[in-house]
């Protein structure tokens, strides 16, 4: 019953996937921002109200090598694969712990897109600052009026920002398939 993108080329009654998208996928990268070892969760920077759950088969890496999920800091810098739950709530599949930057992304099915804001995750992201040649399709940019026409609820999207503080200034979103 799992909703799925599939990108390919049909021959002859077979599909062959280039790409599978799960429809609940989530990706996100930012700094930590806060931590509860007891209940196994952490925050990111820049995306709040979202809350991502890490369990004992997540995947914990620093550095390519297995690490523990007690070892992240407040401040480390994290690759985060995921299952979205409930709308607002990631259960972690896989993450990399990495050196602090300040960049910040999420990937996730659209929740909603009105006037300048789109919704991924639960998370509000403003995009009136993105240059037009920043709103971005499968092929390279489609600009704002463009990106609003096509994105569906549901369909895959994505948007890219610099962290100051606990402000993402965003400069790209997309959406994809």
């Amino acid at each position: 019953g799992t909703h799925v993108f599939i990108h390919g080329a049909l021959a002859r009654g077979v599909l062959s996937a280039q790409r599978v998208i799960f429809n609940e996928s989530l990706q996100m990268e930012s700094n930590v921002g806060s931590i509860d070892l007891q209940s196994r969760t952490l925050t990111l920077a820049g995306l709040p109200g979202l809350s991502i759950e890490v369990d004992a088969g997540t995947q914990v890496e620093s550095a390519g090598t297995v690490s523990r999920f007690e070892d992240i800091r407040v401040g480390d810098h994290v690759k985060i694969h995921a299952k979205l739950v409930d709308g607002n709530r990631a259960a972690a599949t896989e993450l990399e712990r990495a050196d602090p930057t300040p960049t910040v992304v999420l990937e996730a099915p659209l929740q909603s897109a009105i006037n300048s804001q789109i919704q991924l995750a639960g998370v509000t992201i403003e995009t009136s600052g993105v240059p037009e040649n920043e709103f971005v399709g499968n092929y390279g940019p489609i600009g704002r009026k463009t990106f609003f026409e096509k994105v569906l609820t549901g369909r895959p999207a994505w948007a890219k920002g610099t962290l100051s503080g606990s402000t993402v200034t965003w400069s790209s979103v997309g959406i994809r398939g």
